[in-house]
């Protein structure tokens, strides 16, 4: 499996977890498990919170770090939803099999990460108690922005965090408020810096490929066979974390068309005003040229409704025959594209010949 493939999750808040597949490296500023949407009315520059979470697996005082060597599997379905399968080694031969499923909620800037630790493959004994670390690694920024340490963030921080019951709240900014814990173990405040986290991809587009990263602590969490816990991520969210966590991941399988049609509802949001298309995560909001491309699939399937919310929505702002080429929140910011009033035209000419 190539290291190029990541994993892209988004909601109708237009939260978004662009996550590498090979579990816990990074290739650009834009990965995150969770970059919220912190406008709460309108589609907005996600804000990058939680980025990465580093994973240990300690057996008999052994430690044992989950990277790519120890991944056996990954599979993802159009629902948000998408899980990972390490084979950790204990020795003599024996393997610890342990899952990490992650869900974005549809609706809030939230994500749910499931671990379960199945039964050994090599026999049905059972074997030892093992323990789970995990250090959440945390910025606080635009998703085209980096993070540097030196600029203020090493003060401000490690201030912003504060303990709850099996978790802690980070608060660095009025408008952007991290909460996170897990379903049992415990958190441990013990915090670090990651200085210099090379960034390759976004080395070869000529952006600034280094970035810092800060951890407040690591939970601590016992792990038994046949058994599992969840740890919680959500931004600006006051309720209760723990509600529904019941699912399970029902591997399904799609045709290419089936896949398609799919993925399509990861790129429609809700906004204040309406329905709009993100057609160019991680990068974009409201595209005019790409949103409007991706209008005529949602003709072509019979979605008219749809279409036309969409073509409202950016017909509101035509000026003197233009449209806008970008719109954040409620603000067209330019309007440099000869295109989008062109892809408008086709789209209602098809519209009505439908």
């Amino acid at each position: 499996m190539k290291n190029e493939f990541t994993y892209l999750a988004s909601n109708k808040r237009g939260a978004v977890s662009y996550i590498p597949v090979w579990w816990s490296e990074l290739d650009t500023k834009y990965n995150a498990i969770l970059s919220a949407n912190i406008n709460p009315e309108y589609l907005d520059d996600r804000w990058v919170m939680f980025t990465r979470l580093r994973i240990w697996v300690i057996h008999q005082g052994y430690s044992e770090y989950l990277s790519k060597e120890l991944m056996q599997r990954f599979y993802f379905d159009f629902e948000n939803r998408a899980k990972w399968d390490f084979y950790v080694p204990t020795g003599i031969g024996k393997h610890i099999h342990v899952t990490i499923t992650v869900e974005l909620s549809n609706e809030d800037n939230e994500v749910k990460i499931k671990f379960f630790r199945y039964l050994s493959k090599e026999d049905d004994e059972e074997t030892d108690d093992v323990k789970i670390i995990l250090r959440p690694d945390l910025e606080s920024r635009s998703h085209h922005e980096n993070t540097k340490a030196y600029m203020g963030a090493e003060k401000i921080y490690p201030k912003a965090i504060s303990n709850i019951d099996r978790g802690f709240l980070f608060h660095p900014h009025d408008n952007a408020k991290l909460k996170m814990m897990v379903s049992s173990g415990r958190f441990v405040l013990e915090p670090e810096w990651s200085y210099m986290v090379y960034l390759k991809m976004d080395k070869e587009r000529g952006m600034d490929p280094y970035n810092d990263l800060f951890s407040p602590g690591y939970f601590e969490v016992d792990l038994k066979e046949g058994q599992g816990f969840y740890l919680v991520a959500s931004v600006n969210k006051d309720e209760e974390l723990f509600e529904d966590l019941s699912y399970e991941m029902e591997e399904k399988k799609y045709t290419f068309s089936q896949g398609l049609k799919a993925s399509m509802e990861r790129f429609l949001v809700k906004n204040k005003v309406a329905l709009s298309v993100v057609a160019g995560f991680p990068w974009f909001l409201d595209w005019g040229r790409d949103s409007l491309i991706y209008t005529r699939a949602l003709v072509e399937d019979g979605r008219f409704d749809l279409a036309l919310d969409i073509l409202k929505y950016f017909g509101r702002y035509e000026q003197n025959g233009t449209l806008p080429n970008l719109i954040k929140g409620s603000t067209p910011l330019n309007r440099d594209t000869s295109d989008a009033p062109l892809w408008f035209c086709v789209v209602c000419g098809e519209v009505m010949e439908k």
